[in-house]
């Protein structure tokens, strides 16, 4: 174990299995603060989140918790984002870090192990018969035509609903209710420099659990890319932080459902005041 800044540090463990290698720096809190007399504290999704953030990198509860399930793993710039948290500022071990994570993603997994064949029963021969024959070629006809119609059914009925994204609002932290998780006005224009800006917005129609993207573009360009699920996890609103100040330029925020996109504009200038509707 190191001390890198009171973090607590380690070289990763002999594993190509992601959810091992995370396991590891989860329960180990590696690359967190220690506790009093130097007790390492594991990570949770609240906090690793809040790093990610600090570190300028937008990153959800949800997307952690499934990292730790195994459900997901993260890609090469999330990945490279971890081994800096883990490492706590090593160069050295930043890089091992980040070889490791990179080389278990993308390792397959084991293939089990084939089942041994069994003897089947030879089968007897059947006794002719003329009348038993069509019976059940007309039994099976019907029980295809049942199972269609079953299908169509399940089918119509799971069918994703129209999905409306409305109440899309931009914001900054001083119009950002922090109680209510909402803007309560809806910033148009930020000043140069804007740090910080939230977004929040309200989806009709959707389905829990259901996956959803978020993009970010800057005068066309797509900079930012996020996914997450509608569950208890998601708080309808979310922000994009840049710790420099946010860049001139026209921004877009699309909300994507199911390949049906909604997209919102605001525009970052020189400007000392940024223009904007809803209560001051």
């Amino acid at each position: 174990m190191k001390k890198q800044e009171n973090k607590n540090t380690r070289s990763p463990p002999d594993t190509q299995n992601f959810k091992e290698l995370f396991e590891f720096f989860w329960v180990h809190g590696l690359g967190n603060k220690f506790a009093e007399h130097e007790i390492p504290i594991p990570w949770t999704a609240e906090t690793l989140e809040s790093v990610f953030t600090d570190i300028g990198v937008e990153i959800d509860k949800r997307s952690i918790q499934n990292w730790k399930s195994g459900k997901h793993k993260p890609d090469r710039t999330k990945i490279h984002a971890l081994a800096r948290i883990i490492s706590g500022n090593d160069n050295e071990l930043q890089t091992r870090w980040a070889d490791a994570l990179i080389a278990a993603a993308r390792a397959k997994p084991k293939a089990p192990e084939p089942a041994v064949p069994t003897k089947s029963p030879v089968p007897q021969p059947a006794k002719e018969s003329k009348i038993v024959f069509p019976f059940i070629i007309g039994a099976g006809v019907l029980s295809t035509l049942v199972f269609g119609v079953f299908l169509g059914m399940f089918f119509s009925q799971t069918k994703l609903p129209k999905v409306n994204v409305t109440h899309i609002r931009f914001c900054d932290e001083a119009r950002f209710s922090k109680k209510q998780k909402t803007c309560v006005g809806t910033v148009h224009h930020f000043p140069l420099g804007t740090k910080m800006i939230y977004v929040s917005f309200q989806m009709h129609d959707m389905p829990r659990d259901y996956p959803f993207k978020r993009q970010w573009l800057r005068n066309g360009q797509l900079f930012t890319e996020k996914e997450s699920f509608y569950d208890s996890a998601w708080e309808d609103f979310t922000w994009i932080l840049n710790k420099d100040g946010h860049v001139e330029g026209k921004y877009d925020m699309r909300v994507i459902v199911d390949n049906k996109t909604t997209t919102s504009t605001f525009t970052v200038g020189a400007e000392n005041i940024g223009t904007f509707t809803g209560p001051q």
